[in-house]
């Protein structure tokens, strides 16, 4: 079973009707929506699931706070906040019920945090502020953090220590996603000055991706297969979904274009290990910006697979049948 999660007022779970694998490459799956509700405020947002069914997000409480959430067994866990902070995000969840993100606001500036039980710390790499966006299985993290100088570097923490996996002082590189693996994916400002999405080992050999054509292009996830999805302009100079292949220190492959939904622009944002991508495309004439469904060469609005739902702007995917 596949889940998707996608940002709403209120947070709701897609769950992918049980159908043999060679069936979801050659029909439309169907999804049933659940509303996870809300910490008690008015607003509700998902970010990560785990092949468990256990979401994190944010949530606003009674009192109108913004609070990262884990959602399991059916009921919705306040995480609470850093010390200071008033108030905190949770981005992403592995399959040990982690919850990594960040937490500021109040007397602090912007933490990454680990939550496993608590919510420790996980400083920064000299500077302000951090950011903590993915976590693996075996608790290895990656996301962002000013350094002294004040550029945003990549960073890999175990939840004990931050490694920086950007050597050049004076550029920025933001991590987005780590599979479990320890291959890191996201975004670096390349020599010429224009953002490309990147993906390392362990701080190793950088391989930039390139575009689709275009200027610019940015990863936001990388399955255990090593598969990458993101986005990129296209030499027309719109943006589009990609799926790229990572294979460690010999470098990686070039990138495919997904296509739209009929409009002009389209931005990949999860992929689990079987291959099928999630993001938001706008329609033809760019009515409307909807999430997509890319499995087997077809990207589905994932609003036709929904009857009778409202819009749903952007979905995650689980990683199954990672195990």
């Amino acid at each position: 079973m596949k889940t998707i999660h996608p940002f709403l007022h209120r947070a709701f779970l897609l769950a992918l009707a049980l159908l043999p694998a060679s069936l979801i490459h050659a029909q439309a799956p169907q999804y049933v929506v659940q509303d996870l509700g809300t910490l008690g405020g008015a607003f509700s947002q998902t970010n990560g699931v785990n092949n468990a069914g256990q979401v994190t997000g944010s949530s606003t409480t009674a009192g109108g706070a913004l609070h990262a959430f884990i959602y399991s067994a059916g009921g919705m866990i306040d995480l609470g906040t850093l010390p200071g902070a008033d108030f905190s995000q949770g981005f992403s969840i592995n399959n040990l019920g982690q919850v990594v993100g960040y937490s500021g606001g109040g007397s602090i500036s912007n933490h990454g945090f680990l939550y496993s039980g608590g919510m420790p710390d996980l400083g920064t790499l000299g500077g302000t502020s951090s950011e903590a966006h993915s976590i693996n299985d075996a608790g290895q993290i990656t996301g962002w953090s000013y350094v002294a100088g004040g550029y945003t570097h990549a960073f890999l923490s175990s939840g004990a220590s931050m490694t920086d996996l950007w050597s050049p002082a004076d550029s920025s590189s933001i991590g987005e996603g780590i599979n479990n693996n320890g291959f890191i994916t996201g975004t670096y400002r390349s020599t010429n000055g224009m953002d490309h999405a990147f993906a390392t080992y362990q701080g190793g050999v950088v391989t930039d991706f390139g575009t689709l054509g275009g200027t610019t292009s940015r990863a936001y996830a990388i399955n255990n297969a090593g598969q990458v999805t993101g986005s990129s302009l296209t030499a027309a100079g719109f943006e589009h979904a990609f799926r790229g292949q990572y294979y460690g220190e010999s470098g990686g492959g070039s990138l495919v274009d997904l296509g739209t939904l009929g409009g002009t622009s389209s931005v990949g944002y999860s992929i689990n290990t079987m291959g099928p991508i999630v993001g938001r495309s706008y329609t033809t004439g760019n009515g409307a910006l909807r999430a997509f469904l890319y499995s087997g060469g077809t990207m589905y609005d994932v609003n036709n697979l929904i009857p009778g739902t409202a819009s749903v702007p952007k979905p995650i995917i689980n990683r199954q049948p990672d195990q």
